[in-house]
């Protein structure tokens, strides 16, 4: 009885030294609003529960609509942890191994033999990237991944495979097509169904977000993306070139899921109360195995940084870092990605963030972390 009185008096005062901390935090995002020089949301999640959060800013600078923990915004490269996430789900099945080569499943490929599950979720295929090198690529009529095969079918071996590494669109475009065959249905549904839906992540989708209409935009507080002109001067960012996940007419498993930040928050509840995948398939996804020229290396769909300590998924302007260590989930959405990198956002957290074990030291360090990327670009 005495010792969890000492523990519900230890957590008790730990809350309350929380709060404050945060408290400088929200003045500190106060003034940068004011400044209007970011919008987002920050979400700083212990275990399970959000412990944290905030957001500024507007999804919409033009009619004045803020940006909120609902505002969902395009994830970009980040939405390849789904990816990953749905590969080793389909392994922990027992429909996969992780050293089955593609050519199981698609024999028509020049290079299935040689390259293995493993290889694909890790880009050390050797594969690139046919939605940037293939000058006649198109997504005209393209509705599924497998609608991608004759265009990945024309990709050459780089390297070979396990003997290099390079960020590969067309590795996990082949996953995604691996996907849709054992399920039968497209990446899309696959998803939809097994992971937004059951979580009850109804700000979600795939849809293009240039090409989004008014009212669905309403309907889902859809943000708009901005490039920063000058100090304060937000433009509206109308895309280029053939950018996976926005000039594309379709969203598919290398990138371009749209969510926001409380949805981010759900996915991880599931993956930390192993809802998802069990602890050993949970802890296979995030193991580091192919080192990226010494400054990270790749899990499955995942980047574990240099430390070990620190997960995230995949590179994109938005963020979802955890900290299997703490128990901890720091997310960062925003749509001034063209601005500010959320990964780097990440990486300063990584090196001041979790340097002490005290989390109310950590909390504290924080307004220092935003102070210095103010108008940094960072």
């Amino acid at each position: 009885m005495t010792k969890r009185l000492i523990f519900l008096l230890i957590l008790f005062s730990t809350i309350s030294s929380m709060n404050y901390n945060f408290s400088r935090i929200n003045r500190f995002i106060s003034s940068i609003e004011k400044k209007d020089s970011w919008s987002g949301t920050i979400l700083i999640v212990i275990g399970d529960s959000i412990m944290y959060q905030r957001s500024c800013g507007f999804a919409d600078y033009e009619n004045k609509i803020p940006f909120t923990i609902n505002t969902t915004i395009n994830l970009c490269s980040t939405g390849k942890m789904f990816t990953g996430t749905f590969i080793v789900k389909l392994v922990q099945e027992g429909l996969l191994k992780f050293t089955d080569t593609i050519g199981n499943y698609f024999p028509e490929l020049p290079y299935g033999s040689k390259i293995t599950i493993h290889d694909l979720l890790t880009h050390s295929s050797g594969l690139g990237a046919i939605d940037r090198e293939l000058p006649d690529f198109s997504y005209k009529d393209v509705t599924c991944c497998m609608d991608l095969l004759e265009f990945i079918k024309r990709d050459t071996l780089k390297f070979n495979p396990g003997n290099g590494t390079f960020y590969s669109n067309t590795g996990y475009f082949l996953l995604g097509a691996l996907i849709e065959k054992i399920r039968g249905k497209p990446f899309q549904e696959c998803i939809e169904d097994e992971i937004f839906e059951p979580l009850g992540m109804n700000n979600s989708f795939f849809k293009n977000d240039l090409l989004i209409d008014t009212s669905f935009r309403k309907t889902y507080n859809v943000a708009y993306e901005y490039e920063k002109i000058g100090k304060r001067k937000f433009v509206r960012w109308l895309g280029s070139g053939n950018a996976i996940g926005r000039d594309s007419t379709v969203i598919l498993s290398a990138g371009g899921i749209s969510m926001s930040a409380y949805d981010l928050y759900l996915f991880q509840r599931a993956l930390v109360k192993n809802e998802i995948l069990n602890k050993h398939y949970l802890d296979t996804m995030l193991t580091p195995y192919v080192d990226y020229k010494g400054k990270f290396h790749w899990a499955y769909g995942w980047i574990v940084t240099k430390s070990g300590s620190a997960l995230m998924g995949n590179i994109g302007t938005n963020n979802f870092e955890y900290y299997p260590k703490e128990n901890a989930t720091i997310i960062v959405t925003q749509n001034c990605g063209l601005y500010i990198n959320a990964n780097k956002v990440a990486k300063k957290i990584e090196r001041k963030f979790f340097k002490t074990e005290d989390i109310i030291d950590k909390i504290f360090i924080l307004d220092r972390i935003f102070h210095s990327i103010r108008y940094k670009g960072e």
